[in-house]
């Protein structure tokens, strides 16, 4: 059994150890539903853009933009989102592991990851990022979402790239994220099925135009969402992993209290021991002389 002095630095450590986890599950917290509007906002925003992208595709006959033609699979682009931090239960090695088979079988691919573990984990699996983002994880910011989408239409518009996919956590409620895969480009015009067409409109200067201007949009607004749900489901995880942290905690602590009482009561019984010993010692002695 450790000693009463053991036992009370270990009690000290675990409650300096409860205050910091339970901290941390309450930012997260706090956080968390701050971003949950913002959340909400992209995806009614993402769902308006693609109800006029496909109002004009069903309007337009024949229509032609480089955008929605399968150039092959030779040169792939992945996109993979990840957080900077630690402490997060397996939200980190979960959508990693989930991306990895993609990256891997992928024989000409161009791979951006955002987050340092990210980074540390394709860099582990022999597989070097062609651009690693820091920073950004924490900093969901419609700025980051821009500059990538202007370089990811650079890049295809100059055919350095002929697919593009971005990989990240879904947020589906405070207990499940799943980790998902989703093309961007060239545009996956199937998934506009069930949108419906306004007869009504009337796009000006043409609908092609207006089609070639909601495009940058349309991406954008897929970047700057998965941005927003990895964040959220890296914030939603750390909160369920310290939150289960607390309770550990306390289970500790409480275990640790007993053994406390229990050391503390059993000196007390041995120094009572040893005071009656010694007492009848003496009159022991007493009797004797």
């Amino acid at each position: 059994m450790q000693s009463i002095h053991e036992i009370r630095h270990h009690i000290k450590a675990v409650e300096q150890t409860r205050k910091l986890t339970n901290a941390m599950h309450l930012i997260s917290s706090a956080r968390m539903r701050r971003m949950m509007p913002a959340v909400e906002y992209n995806r009614l925003y993402l769902s308006h853009v693609e109800s006029a992208m496909n109002e004009i595709l069903l309007s337009t006959p024949n229509f032609d933009l480089p955008y929605l033609h399968d150039r092959g699979a030779a040169h792939k682009t992945y996109i993979v989102f990840a957080g900077d931090k630690g402490m997060v239960g397996s939200f980190n090695n979960d959508v990693l592991k989930f991306a990895l088979p993609y990256v891997a079988s992928a024989d000409k691919s161009f791979l951006v990851t955002f987050g340092i573990m990210a980074s540390r984990f394709f860099n582990r699996q022999g597989i070097q990022p062609d651009l690693e983002v820091f920073g950004a994880s924490q900093d969901p910011s419609l700025e980051n979402a821009r500059h990538m989408t202007q370089d990811i239409f650079r890049l295809y518009d100059s055919r350095s790239i002929d697919q593009v996919y971005v990989i990240y956590t879904e947020f589906i409620n405070s207990v499940k994220q799943t980790p998902v895969i989703r093309q961007i480009l060239p545009l996956q015009t199937e998934q506009f099925k069930d949108v419906r067409r306004n007869e009504e409109m009337i796009y000006h200067p043409s609908p092609k135009r207006m089609f070639q201007l909601l495009m940058p949009q349309y991406i954008l607004s897929i970047l700057y969402g998965a941005l927003m749900k990895s964040y959220v489901s890296e914030l939603c995880a750390r909160m369920n992993a310290m939150e289960e942290s607390t309770r550990n905690a306390d289970g500790l602590l409480k275990r640790l209290t007993m053994q406390y009482n229990s050391a503390r009561q059993a000196a007390i019984t041995q120094e009572i021991t040893e005071i009656m010993g010694s007492a009848m010692m003496q009159d022991a002695a007493q009797d004797f002389f």
